[in-house]
């Protein structure tokens, strides 16, 4: 199915989407584009909705590319660093893909721009403030092993 054809279709707004490998969200693959899905349901029928993740991950599993793209020592995307606080568990960052363990805790230290809370046993104070600066103040981050 073309995009003209969608258009003829639906009385919708149809958002086409320059390039995939920036958008994050639910979209419909035509033959010509790609269109922001908004689940109208005469689409539905006759297309698939699929997610982008907003970055090329190049055929492998999100967590490794991630992690090896954190190896290398490069800098996360934005989509990229939305994908690793999805993924990642920043009070135990090892995390299990396809029987494969990734251990963040080995490569988090090479890019200084993200935060994390794991590489000190006891937690310091700038890592509180980043803690509580992403709306987690229901948990005692005392009984965690802070101050």
């Amino acid at each position: 199915m073309k995009l003209s054809n969608i258009k003829q279709s639906v009385l919708v707004e149809i958002k086409q989407i320059k390039d995939i490998n920036k958008y994050r969200g639910f979209y419909f693959q035509l033959d010509d584009a790609y269109i922001v899905a908004n689940f109208c349901s005469c689409l539905e029928k006759c297309l698939e909705a699929k997610y982008s993740l907003g970055f090329d991950t190049k055929g492998d599993n999100v967590v490794s590319h991630l992690f090896n793209k954190l190896k290398k020592g490069k800098k996360l995307t934005k989509n990229e660093k939305l994908a690793f606080y999805e993924k990642v568990d920043l009070f135990a960052p090892d995390v299990q893909v396809f029987g494969n363990w990734y251990d963040f805790r080995q490569v988090l230290h090479k890019v200084p721009s993200l935060q994390f809370y794991t590489l000190s046993k006891k937690i310091s104070k700038k890592e509180i403030n980043i803690f509580y600066e992403y709306g987690n103040d229901f948990i005692d981050i005392k009984e965690l092993g802070g101050l």
